[in-house]
Parts: C-alpha cells; structure tokens; sequence
C-alpha cells in the first residue's frame, strides 16, 4: 500500500502521497465532497433532510426509471 501522510503545521493541513495514487480530478472530487459535508454540518440541518433527500429520489427513480430499465414485451 502506498503511504500516506497528512502533517498540520503554522496553519495548514498537508495531504501527502506518491504521485499517480489520484489524479488531479479525484483529489478536486474528495475536497469537494470535504467541503460540502462539513458547509452541511455547520448548517445544523436535522434528520428529516435525509427524509427529503430519499423522498426526492424515489420520486426521481419512479418518473425515470423507464429510460434505464426498458419494459419487457408482453
């Protein structure tokens, strides 16, 4: 396994690892999901989110899922 070391100096956090671990996309993609998470938690928002977020997408899956899932011919 490639080593990883994270070290908090005079302020700043360093993530360290050998070159080619991630590329340059996937560390944007975990900072971004860091970033988020934490905007969340700072916002106080209670359970009955996660509540809405499942509602939505089982609404989304029941008005779409006929473009992924093809009806079989009877």
């Amino acid at each position: 396994m490639n080593p990883i070391t994270v070290e908090q100096t005079q302020g700043k956090i360093t993530i360290t690892f050998p070159e080619g671990t991630l590329t340059k996309a996937d560390i944007t993609r975990i900072v971004d999901h860091i970033y988020l998470e934490r905007l969340a938690q700072t916002v106080g928002f209670d359970a009955s989110i996660e509540t809405l977020g499942e509602d939505i997408k089982r609404e989304w899956w029941q008005a779409n899922k006929d473009r992924f899932i093809p009806k079989e011919d009877q």
